[in-house]
């Protein structure tokens, strides 16, 4: 059961972190020594329109509604140090049931604690199977679905060299830019800032696709409803995770490698 949702969700986070990471420095911009923003409205905008026609069908309306729920990050300024949880869980609580809460936050509380790459990866599938065996709708596992497979899906990225491409991406622009000494060096990662970034990102998105796709903006989908809410929160939710990923490795590396 769930089969096909799940490769259908593996598939989308492979082609949209793939996409989003060949793309990303055409959504970097530099307006300072060393203070580098990233167009997170346009990024995501970008993965949705990557992603229509194979996993969904949406007019340029509605993916500009879903994309409108971001806008511009300074990567400088580093601010996912400062969020807490109490703010993942407030990003979470407009989309998501208490049902699905109760569900989602031992998994979100275990995976801000995880900096292992590959624990991160054995608690999503674990938690998939625990979506999967619990008393949800159908539309709700596929929402909490959507939110595992995004982790798996940055596991995969990661794997195959993704923060690194991150990393060169973010010391070419700086070169291009007039800084031609910001080579990398001593990078670190803090992995429980890139997944509330991710968190954030993929609760902002899916609040956004829901309230598009509630309202009729979905055209159709091969998950949830043909259009409608669930069809809008998973790729609005996939999207936002996927930015939010990046964007905060992104701050992450630029905090440690360049400085």
């Amino acid at each position: 059961m769930f089969e096909d949702e799940l490769a259908i969700l593996t598939e989308l986070n492979q082609t949209g972190f793939n996409f989003a990471i060949v793309n990303f420095d055409q959504n970097l911009t530099l307006n300072g020594y060393f203070d580098i923003g990233l167009n997170q409205n346009q990024m995501v905008n970008d993965i949705l329109k990557a992603l229509n026609n194979q996993f969904f069908v949406a007019n340029e309306s509605v993916i500009n509604e879903i994309s409108n729920e971001f806008g511009e990050i300074r990567l400088s300024n580093h601010f996912m140090d400062a969020q807490s949880t109490d703010i993942v869980y407030r990003s979470l609580v407009d989309i998501y049931s208490d049902d699905q809460i109760r569900l989602l936050r031992p998994f979100v509380d275990k995976l801000l604690n995880t900096e292992d790459i590959e624990d991160a990866k054995t608690n999503a599938i674990s938690f998939q199977q625990q979506i999967i065996k619990s008393f949800l709708t159908d539309d709700e596992k596929i929402q909490l679905l959507t939110m595992s497979s995004g982790v798996l899906g940055f596991v995969e990225f990661v794997d195959n060299g993704g923060i690194e491409k991150i990393r060169d991406a973010l010391g070419i622009h700086l070169n291009e830019h007039g800084f031609p000494n910001s080579r990398s060096r001593g990078c670190s990662v803090s992995m429980r800032n890139v997944w509330l970034g991710a968190v954030i990102g993929g609760g902002a998105g899916a609040l956004g696709g829901a309230k598009v796709g509630c309202a009729g903006g979905m055209v159709g989908g091969p998950i949830g409803a043909a259009g409608g809410c669930v069809g809008g929160a998973v790729m609005g939710g996939a999207s936002g995770f996927i930015s939010g990923a990046l964007m905060a490795t992104a701050s992450e590396l630029l905090g440690s490698c360049f400085r």
